[in-house]
């Protein structure tokens, strides 16, 4: 996600609670980034996750099937 983007959305739907500083680092399924809490005046990471988890809803419902599948035969 474009830093812009990410800094937009995140004071935007934390009704500027937090400002987002700098990215921290990346992988396949999230970006972390590092914020301030406004009110708190204190420095915490926060993730965000790239792909809503809703596209992944096969493989959620295949790790539950699994799952279930194990917790019967304990």
């Amino acid at each position: 996600m474009d830093f812009n983007k990410a800094k937009h959305m995140v004071e935007e739907f934390f009704n500027g609670q937090y400002e987002v500083i700098k990215v921290l680092g990346e992988g396949s399924f999230a970006e972390v980034y590092l914020v301030k809490h406004n009110f708190l005046d204190d420095f915490r990471a926060m993730k965000i996750i790239k792909q809503p988890l809703s596209s992944t809803s096969n493989y959620i419902s295949r790790s539950e099937e699994r799952f279930s599948r194990n917790a019967e035969t304990d």
